[in-house]
């Protein structure tokens, strides 16, 4: 007799706990398994077996997440045409601001790749870049802005002042105006695409696109002339600081378990940056608006690319993991969630999403937790791990620990609520939003209708040779 795996309705019995195996165990307390013929009878609000449990028992499920995994990786010729073009770009802007006689301190900027792409867990087509345009400080002070957690920070020039960067500061005083910077370097930029850009051989078409309130980038759209695909380039302006980092961090990245304390001592060495980029809070005071977010891009990155105990997993010949397959499901359901729902979302990130996974990594942190072959489960523990930061309201910035993102001022309680019970139905009802596209059903049918065609094939034959005997006999 099949058991019971109604899409809505099912919840969890007390006494069960989903182990981080994404098994099902259950307590001293919990009461023997019904027989089969009990369990039919019973309810299905008090079956003896966890959503999690259904999913995994599912073989449809285990192929469909696989075709969606298949699906959201790039295809290596639209990744390879991408890369190029946008090196070919940011090459020249470099290049182009190194060469400017009017600003000193861009002579000195350096670029580094940060975002979903070079991360290699960015979904469905290479359509979004990010690009850091780093200028270095050798000496710079900072003072936290109070209220926010210490993400927010004014920054000064110390001891004597850089003639570079005197023309940036905010009145007599050798504070370092983020919204000056930010402005020059657009105008630099639209100087360089009307006077210096030579565009590329596969004549792609450039624009500067408007500027987005609050946004730290300088947003360039880029689209061929067959019209066939649009790429976005987010250009930012990072201020990097070689000094030890802020005090709020030390209770931060508690990677020891995971990949080690030497990695972890060998990531605090490096630098960190500032980007310009003002709180989201509405009505803010124009002393707020002139204030540099601290970033860890560059961390984030490598986390991301030597993700394993092991430090050749996932290299060519050793054992691969479903680490990135994981999150990049987790990002495409927020994804979907966030297209169905814009309004109630519109706070969930998918900054948020790569927090969480960092926790999950923590908390999972050995490599035999994540086989290649266990992508659904793992899956779901990234997701049960992400619903229970929603429902404490509690996701705590990976780097700095004060900081909430699900605080009230970050995330609006209804609307964690909203986010809660759509997570919680999702799951309940096997990730409806995770059904099968028409392509995906084509796909899936292929083998089989292949399979058929040789049945019939074989069947004929037969029948022909079993028609040619009696003939003859």
């Amino acid at each position: 007799m099949k058991s019971i795996s109604t899409n809505s309705n099912l919840k969890m019995m007390s006494g069960q706990v989903l182990n981080n195996n994404g098994k099902v165990s259950h307590s001293q307390s919990a009461e023997a398994d019904p027989s089969p013929r009990q369990r039919f009878q019973t309810p299905i609000e008090e079956a003896a077996e966890t959503t999690s449990a259904v999913i995994l028992r599912n073989k449809e499920m285990s192929k469909r997440f696989q075709l969606i995994v298949k699906k959201l990786s790039l295809k290596r010729d639209e990744r390879s045409l991408a890369a190029e073009i946008i090196n070919d770009l940011t090459d020249q802007l470099i290049d182009f601001l190194r060469k400017n006689e009017k600003y000193a301190c861009f002579k000195e900027v350096k670029k580094l790749t940060t975002g979903s792409y070079y991360e290699y867990v960015k979904i469905s087509s290479p359509d979004e870049f990010d690009v850091m345009l780093i200028i270095p400080l050798l000496r710079i002070k900072w003072e936290e802005v109070e209220g926010f957690s210490g993400l927010f920070y004014k920054l000064f020039v110390s001891r004597m002042p850089r003639n570079d960067l005197k023309m940036f500061y905010l009145g007599d005083c050798n504070r370092i105006s983020p919204l000056k910077m930010i402005a020059e370097l657009r105008t630099l930029i639209k100087q360089f695409l009307r006077t210096s850009y030579k565009g590329c051989q596969k004549k792609w078409n450039v624009k500067l696109q408007r500027k987005t309130q609050g946004s730290p980038a300088v947003t360039l759209l880029l689209w061929n002339s067959e019209g066939e695909q649009n790429i976005s380039v987010d250009i930012v302006l990072g201020l990097e600081v070689p000094q030890k980092w802020p005090k709020c961090t030390d209770d931060g990245m508690n990677i020891e378990e995971w990949l080690s304390k030497k990695t972890k001592g060998d990531l605090k060495h490096q630098p960190f940056y500032f980007v310009p980029k003002q709180p989201c809070r509405r009505a803010l005071a124009k002393d707020l608006k002139e204030t540099w977010r601290i970033s860890f891009s560059h961390i984030e990155k490598t986390l991301l690319m030597n993700h394993g105990a092991m430090k050749n997993c996932c290299e060519k010949g050793a054992v691969h993991c479903c680490r990135k397959s994981c999150l990049k499901l987790m990002k495409h359901l927020v994804h979907i969630l966030k297209e169905q729902y814009p309004k109630e979302l519109s706070k969930l990130h998918s900054y948020c999403v790569k927090t969480a996974y960092f926790h999950s990594m923590v908390r999972r942190s050995r490599d035999d937790q994540w086989p290649a072959s266990k992508v659904v489960e793992c899956f779901l523990n990234i997701l049960d791990d992400f619903i229970e930061h929603v429902e404490k309201a509690e996701l705590k910035h990976f780097f700095v620990a004060t900081c909430n993102l699900f605080d009230s001022m970050n995330f609006a309680p209804k609307n964690l609520k909203f986010l809660l019970k759509v997570l919680k139905e999702q799951k309940a009802n096997q990730i409806p939003a995770f059904a099968p596209p028409e392509e995906y059903q084509q796909e899936a049918l292929v083998p089989q209708s292949q399979n058929l065609l040789v049945k019939l094939a074989t069947s004929s034959v037969i029948l022909l040779i079993i028609v040619f005997f009696v003939k003859i006999f």
